[in-house]
């Protein structure tokens, strides 16, 4: 699934004049959201959408992606939608809207966000249930709920391999390993089917 990640970065704000452009630790607010963001490393693409030369030029001076949107949106969401429709843009799955006064993002809140994204894409493009949603429905049928833990994170950031288990009643049914935190939980739910000998669903 390919991730674009945009943070939507104005000169106008009223509660906070030039607030991209504040200084966070010496650098602009601007640029730590992006350095936060690719440091969590969950979109192929990071990008800052903004209507002011200035943010521009700042951001470009850091390495920074820019894409120049029109001065007249009055929300960020109404920035990306003007940028998605650029042709470098318009071909992502999953679009993040990423608040640029967020430098302390909390990493399993855009996890969240991508997995969600990821559960729909799949059903969409294979027309079949997935494991983790197979289990949580068979589980419903009896009144349990199942848990996924992260055992492990193995290997450096650019080939990160995850380890996550499946709980059912605090018992470990299924482990699975995969290159997202996604595709770890989807294979330790598909043991856990298999466990409690649930047949799976026909791709």
């Amino acid at each position: 699934m390919s991730v674009l990640a945009v943070i939507p970065a104005r000169l106008g704000a009223t509660r906070l004049p030039r607030k991209p452009l504040r200084l966070l630790a010496g650098l602009p607010l601007v640029v730590r959201v992006w350095q936060r963001v690719v440091e969590l490393d969950v979109a192929d693409t990071v990008v800052v959408a903004t209507d002011s030369d200035e943010v521009a030029r700042v951001a470009i001076e850091h390495g920074i992606a820019v894409a120049m949107t029109s001065p007249e949106h009055s929300s960020g969401t109404e920035r990306i939608a003007e940028l998605v429709q650029q042709p470098s843009y318009r071909d992502f799955q999953a679009i993040i809207n990423v608040q640029g006064d967020e430098p302390e993002l909390d990493p399993s809140d855009l996890a969240r966000v991508v997995d969600a994204f990821a559960d729909r894409i799949e059903f969409a493009s294979t027309g079949h249930v997935d494991s983790k949603t197979e289990l949580q429905e068979a589980l419903a049928r009896t009144g349990r709920v199942v848990q996924y833990d992260v055992l492990a994170v193995e290997g450096p950031p650019h080939e990160r391999r995850f380890v996550c288990a499946a709980l059912i009643d605090g018992e470990r049914l299924g482990v699975g390993r995969g290159s997202t935190k996604k595709a770890a939980e989807q294979e330790a739910a598909a043991q856990a089917l298999a466990t409690l000998q649930v047949p799976q669903a026909e791709a």
